[in-house]
């Protein structure tokens, strides 16, 4: 954790690397995930597998993205309400945020068993 003091008068190299690193982590991961998938399903299923992957790919991309923007407009808004020392607005704007997650899945839900094929 970075202290209130080390934020307002540390070296930003150091600063940009201790917040680029676990971003950096997280992305490779997320990177790797999609090619241990092909693989395992790949082997398991084989080109049917694989190309349901393919098609669920993009909706998968969709998701995180619409987390990733909710994810970076709240801490944005959150962090500026907390430079100016309104508390009461950070945690609003955070609630807020939850609430829109909260729907979002819920729209995504929806949407996804409208569109799934029943197997029998």
């Amino acid at each position: 954790m970075v202290s209130d003091e080390e934020m307002k008068s540390g070296n930003i190299v150091n600063l940009f690397l201790k917040f680029a690193f676990p971003t950096v982590v997280g992305v490779v991961i997320a990177g790797i995930q999609g090619i241990i998938d092909g693989f395992f399903i790949g082997n398991a299923i084989g080109s049917q597998g694989l190309a349901a992957i393919t098609l669920a790919y993009p909706a998968y991309m969709v998701i995180i993205a619409i987390g990733v923007i909710i994810g970076i407009g709240t801490s944005s808004l959150t962090a500026l309400q907390l430079g100016k020392e309104n508390l009461s607005q950070a945690l609003d704007i955070v609630n807020n945020a939850f609430s829109l997650c909260l729907l979002t899945g819920a729209v995504f839900t929806v949407v996804g068993l409208i569109f799934c094929e029943t197997s029998s």
